[in-house]
């Protein structure tokens, strides 16, 4: 057994099935570190139910005097963000000073993610904390696809509620969790995703904020999405994808699945495979 990561969550390890030679990580989260036990069982009992090609599979779990043990897919790529920087720094400060990665490597990952949410949205399941962090890449080559990780703040939802809990992380929250109280929907995810694909894009988070007030101010100053000089190597046709996804009004976002069937996205997947070779203007 081979230690890959701990943290205050607890250890992961790299382990062996015995009668296959398979490969797994296992996640050993110390009992004390689990404050509601309930709560615990809750996020497992979703991570069971989900089987998906862009999302960790949880394959089993046990229990022992000192830790709840999950069984989980091992993706030896690792951490998405701490890739997308070894990434840019192995492609020279020319890179590093412009930031992001190519358009065809951001519209790659931007549809594994909205597969993923439509495919979570369709089983009514918000994951309300989406953020390149939250990515492993399943292997170390370049073109490795993503799985979503970490349902700690997934909720169920029932078409035409509202959720109230104020939850996610500041710079990808959608604006509509943490202000007011008329609530909201799983439209909040389409916002994180956006905000996730301005990273891969321009290696910049879209609205700055050491702290949820800034962080609201910094949009509502904005009014709306900005595509400033960093954006100038990326074509239109990308930047109004992400502009929809970060419409500030969810009424004005499109679902995932929509999204994925629209023309104006498939456009986009054709055109970066050919480097938007004068399809689309780079602005």
């Amino acid at each position: 057994m081979e230690v890959l990561g701990s943290g205050s969550f607890g250890v992961v390890s790299r382990v062996e099935q015995q009668d296959t030679g398979k490969i797994f990580a296992l996640k050993s989260i110390p009992v004390g570190k689990v404050k509601d036990p309930s709560v615990f069982q809750r996020e497992l009992g979703i991570a069971r139910r989900l089987k998906h090609p862009y999302i960790v599979t949880l394959h089993h779990t046990f229990q022992d005097r000192e830790a709840y043990h999950l069984v989980m897919d091992f993706c030896e790529g690792g951490d998405f963000l701490k890739r997308m920087r070894a990434t840019l720094r192995d492609r020279g400060p020319g890179r590093q000073a412009m930031g992001g990665l190519s358009t065809s490597e951001t519209v790659q990952y931007l549809g594994q993610m909205l597969k993923g949410i439509a495919y979570l949205h369709n089983y009514q399941l918000a994951h309300r904390d989406v953020k390149p962090e939250n990515y492993l890449l399943v292997g170390s080559e370049p073109s490795a696809d993503l799985r979503l990780i970490d349902f700690g703040l997934a909720r169920y939802f029932e078409a035409g509620k509202r959720m109230y809990s104020k939850v996610g992380s500041v710079s990808y929250v959608a604006p509509e969790v943490v202000t007011g109280s008329d609530g909201y929907d799983a439209k909040c995810d389409i916002w994180s995703v956006g905000a996730t694909a301005c990273v891969m894009a321009v290696a910049r988070k879209p609205f700055a904020g050491d702290n949820v007030s800034e962080y609201i101010r910094t949009i509502n100053r904005a009014g709306g999405m900005v595509f400033d000089y960093h954006w100038a190597r990326h074509p239109q046709c990308l930047k109004d994808v992400i502009a929809k996804l970060m419409a500030k009004s969810p009424a004005n976002r499109p679902g995932a699945a929509e999204l994925l069937q629209t023309a104006e996205w498939k456009h986009l997947e054709a055109a970066s495979g050919n480097g938007c070779n004068g399809c689309c203007t780079v602005q």
